[in-house]
């Protein structure tokens, strides 16, 4: 028999028909059928999937193309080993394998991994979808219950498929339910993190505050206790205060944070390039919708293009680091390090990189957004100016009326009190109401009565007025 393995025609298939060439007593050059990629492995990397039950694992892992005939020499060693952790074990070993072995089995443990993670998303999407196969056991629980409601009479052939599709609606109601569950706790969870933060941010302002201020002279208070009467007391209306706001929000943050997580979680069921594509699609497609929301949202009306084509460009560029997210992950993934670890590890590093590139877009102003925010807030700054220039001459002029109407006043009655001394021919008082004009206009006489005038008159020869 042919070794896939070695490629050599050296295999016999019963041991009481042996190869006689070979002086083979321990039965090493037998022909066995090795997994290629080992049921345990196989086992710990489906085991937390919940779309797939153990009689679909046992499906997945006995697929025909994960399946080599080789030696018992080979197998019995190999074990649960991957074909490349059996050739690095046999050079540790100081047992160097041939170069065509070691192509051959190289090679088919791609082909194989390639396959076994084809028949899984496949297996996934067929029980999302309900029509995924049913767990033998189930089945026989079931048939053995019908019995058992019928007094012992077995089902027909079409009541067994009825009771299949049953139990296969029954699953595919598992799976989505548990995926609901999931992202509700998500969901839920962040959403308890958001209102802790909505009490916390208004009591750590107080502590800094207290550290700053200190704990009675930052509020005017007598004691201790009736400072902390006072923080409290804030904290307190600035919670109620925004409550409304914040429950709106938190709300549609739920919402969102429900959906998001769902997707999440189904795409996290699958595996292999093809969870990488759904992710793929997954980022192209929350790129579109938050692109649409800056060219046409509600606050699109309020923005410049050179703000649209910034915000634009850090979404797209967000994006495209998560997407190499994918890929560090997936890289990871072939050196060795498996999940959950190359998720945490691909994360942080697209984290760190998303941070970095959105930095240096900043620095770079590619849009001149933010000359255009600068220019924004000194116009804004001259607008509020001139508006308080416009209030205050507004103000001037309201005042100015009422002292102009008020100075109008007194002239008018010091000019009656001139014009009814001229009638009179009362020389004291058209000279005392000349004097209060004089004042009134501001006019520096030199006197303020007859006896000063004459002095006045006399002191030089000739007076320019």
């Amino acid at each position: 028999m042919h070794d896939d393995y070695t490629g050599k025609d050296n295999l016999y298939l019963r041991q009481d028909n042996p190869n006689k060439r070979y002086n083979d007593e321990t039965h090493r050059k037998q022909a066995q059928p090795d997994h290629i990629v080992p049921l345990k492995q196989i086992h710990d990397k489906f085991k937390s999937n919940y779309a797939l039950d153990d009689s679909d694992i046992k499906r997945i892992a006995n697929i025909e193309d994960n399946f080599a005939v080789t030696s018992a020499e080979i197998n019995q060693v190999k074990k649960e080993m991957s074909n490349k952790e059996y050739i690095r074990w046999m050079e540790e070993h100081g047992q160097q394998l041939d170069a065509q072995t070691r192509k051959n089995m190289l090679e088919l443990q791609k082909s194989a991994e390639k396959a076994v993670d084809s028949k899984a998303n496949e297996t996934v999407a067929k029980n999302l979808m309900g029509r995924g196969e049913v767990n033998n056991e189930t089945m026989k629980a079931a048939i053995e219950r019908f019995k058992q409601e019928n007094g012992g009479e077995a089902p027909t052939k079409e009541q067994r498929q009825e009771i299949e599709e049953q139990l296969r609606k029954e699953k595919t109601g598992q799976i989505r339910g548990t995926a609901a569950k999931n992202a509700a706790s998500q969901a839920k969870d962040y959403a308890v993190g958001n209102l802790i933060l909505f009490i916390v941010k208004p009591i750590y302002y107080e502590i800094g505050d207290i550290f700053k201020n200190g704990l009675q002279e930052g509020v005017g208070a007598g004691s201790g206790m009736e400072a902390l009467k006072i923080r409290f007391g804030r904290v307190k209306h600035h919670v109620l205060t925004h409550a409304k706001g914040f429950l709106g929000d938190n709300i549609w943050e739920f919402v969102k944070g429900f959906v998001s997580s769902l997707i999440e979680g189904i795409v996290s069921l699958f595996v292999g390039v093809f969870k990488q594509i759904l992710k793929v699609i997954k980022e192209g497609i929350k790129i579109f919708v938050q692109s649409a929301k800056v060219l046409f949202g509600e606050d699109s009306k309020e923005m410049t293009p050179a703000q649209k084509g910034d915000a634009i460009i850090k979404i797209i560029g967000g994006s495209v680091l998560a997407i190499s997210g994918v890929a560090v992950e997936s890289l990871l993934n072939k050196i060795g390090i498996g999940e959950p670890w190359s998720v945490v590890l691909a994360t942080m590093i697209s984290g760190i990189a998303s941070a970095l590139f959105m930095y240096v877009l900043d620095k770079a102003d590619i849009f001149s957004a933010k000359a255009e925010n600068r220019r924004d807030r000194i116009i804004e700054i001259f607008d509020e100016r001139i508006k308080d220039i416009n209030e205050a001459a507004e103000t001037c002029n309201i005042v100015a009326i009422e002292t102009f109407k008020k100075q109008r006043e007194q002239f008018e009655e010091i000019n009656e009190e001139i014009e009814e001394a001229l009638k009179t021919k009362d020389a004291a008082a058209i000279n005392e109401g000349l004097y209060r004009m004089a004042d009134f206009m501001n006019v520096d006489l030199p006197y303020s009565n007859t006896d000063e005038f004459c002095d006045y008159m006399d002191s030089d020869d000739a007076i320019s007025l």
